[in-house]
């Protein structure tokens, strides 16, 4: 299983945020051939994905953890609880909805 949080520093990083503020976010949806498909929903200013995934990519990151360009989506605002935290449970539901509409949960 890929740690969703180690891609994400490095994606915000490649991303050029400041250290600590999130422009971009990493969840994942099923996929066939990987077992899960990285899916990265960023703020809008950030630099081409083509560019970020190269960035991720001169890391030395596993290959499996480097999402590819075809999986940034951008969103205006990300999901947030009352709390202030992240809704994972948004994001995931948002992944589904843009990868597998078939089954997403419709409410």
């Amino acid at each position: 299983m890929v740690p969703h949080i180690a891609v994400e520093q490095e994606v915000n990083r490649a991303c050029g945020a400041p250290d600590g503020e999130l422009m971009a976010v990493v969840t994942a949806v099923p996929d066939s051939a990987k077992g899960e498909r990285l899916v990265v929903f960023h703020l809008p200013g950030i630099r081409p994905p083509t560019e970020v995934v190269r960035s991720l990519q001169e890391t030395g990151l596993p290959r499996l953890w480097v999402p590819a360009a075809d999986s940034f989506v951008e969103i205006g605002e990300l999901p947030l609880l009352g709390s202030g935290k992240l809704d994972l449970r948004r994001l995931g539901e948002l992944a589904l909805e843009r990868f597998h509409p078939e089954r997403s949960c419709e409410g």
